[in-house]
């Protein structure tokens, strides 16, 4: 009798170990982002990250009209040492109350993605992704709802220091989001 359950527990422990180095080896699961460990591109090279970021974008809100409205957003960025980006995000608005956001992202190869899930309304999400983070005016895209909740992309822009309206406008105009499926110069 011992010795039927010592051989079914061995056995069970050789199929288990079997089992696991074939499922590493040769079943692995497809990964959106890449892995990159923290020898590879240290903490330290992405030190700029932390702190304070004004973040524009265009948006439509109905109390204002049905124009385009240039939105501003304060950021506060925390890196993390496996290259994760935490923080918060306080939308400015003076026709109303602002929003606040929680944000996790993660830096890899050079850019910067990250999720946006708003403290007052959790239905309420957006998600932007940065290229070329060395640049002192990092443009993006983000896609999320309007204040109608229709759907739109838009691009963003992050910068360290707040700028005039004017301004920041000029800079976004100066480059476009194109949707799959439409061709640049076309309506």
């Amino acid at each position: 009798m011992w010795e039927s359950i010592i051989s079914g527990l061995v056995v069970a422990a050789f199929s288990g170990v079997v089992g696991f180095l074939v499922k590493t080896r040769f079943f692995t699961n497809p990964q959106y982002l890449p892995r990159v460990s923290s020898r590879e591109i240290p903490k330290r090279a992405y030190y700029f990250m932390s702190g304070e970021w004004h973040e524009y974008h265009f948006t439509f809100d109905p109390k204002i009209g049905s124009a385009e409205y240039l939105a501003h957003s304060v950021l506060q960025f925390a890196a993390q040492k496996n290259l994760v980006i935490t923080g918060s995000v306080e939308v400015k608005a003076d026709h109303r109350r602002p929003l606040r956001y929680r944000i996790r992202g993660q830096l890899s190869g050079g850019n910067l993605y990250y999720t946006g899930v708003c403290v007052d309304d959790p239905s309420d999400a957006y998600c932007a992704m940065y290229r070329n983070l060395l640049d002192d005016q990092i443009a993006g895209v983000m896609v999320s709802w309007d204040y109608d909740r229709k759907p739109y992309a838009s691009p963003v822009l992050l910068v360290k220091k707040e700028l005039q309206q004017i301004e920041a406008e000029k800079l976004l105009r100066q480059f476009e989001v194109t949707l799959f499926g439409k061709r640049r110069g076309t309506p």
